[in-house]
């Protein structure tokens, strides 16, 4: 017997509806506390893919892919002369190495990062570094990125976004993300 999504997701309820609704059912027809049951982890998720697609929208305004815009950056907070090691790169960026790999190609054929061997240290090591074309463009795309994020958060009040924040803080330091604070 197949169920269809109508049964499962009626038209008149909305998604937020319908969690919430979750969260009133009676003690004894759930297994766990009232205060997790509020369907958070989906909300989570469906937030950050909708902050994704934002993000996404304002690389492909400004003819950027997928994360290059953090990398850019990620490079322009290291200061002069803009070089990061690969490991260091990772560590401060959050992505996996393939994609690190995969975005670095990509920027280095646009002329906006390259790799750089150290002079007269280990040959295998190698630096990612912002070029000038790639600094010039961190630099004019910052300001208009702080301001799509202040849109995407402005729902929130400056006190309720600070909150936020440090609950989501709260949350990552228990699983055991300490990468960034």
């Amino acid at each position: 017997m197949s169920t269809s999504p109508e049964l499962c997701f009626p038209a008149a309820l909305s998604r937020a509806a319908l969690y919430d609704s979750a969260r009133r059912l009676p003690d004894r027809a759930r297994t766990v506390p009232r205060h997790l049951a509020g369907g958070h982890r989906g909300r989570v998720q469906r937030l950050s893919r909708t902050l994704e697609r934002e993000l996404r929208q304002f690389d492909t305004r400004h003819g950027l892919e997928a994360g290059e815009f953090d990398v850019l950056t990620t490079l322009r907070r290291s200061g002069p002369p803009y070089r990061m090691t690969a490991g260091a790169f990772l560590k401060a960026s959050m992505i996996t190495s393939g994609a690190v790999t995969r975005r670095i190609d990509r920027m280095e054929a646009r002329g906006l990062v390259e790799r750089v061997r150290p002079q007269g240290g280990d040959r295998r090591s190698v630096q990612i570094q912002l070029t000038e074309k790639g600094k010039q463009e961190a630099d004019a795309l910052f300001p208009q990125h702080l301001e799509n994020e202040v849109r995407m958060l402005s729902a929130l009040s400056r006190e309720e976004s600070d909150e936020l924040a440090r609950l989501l803080r709260k949350l990552l330091e228990s699983h055991g993300d300490t990468s960034l604070t």
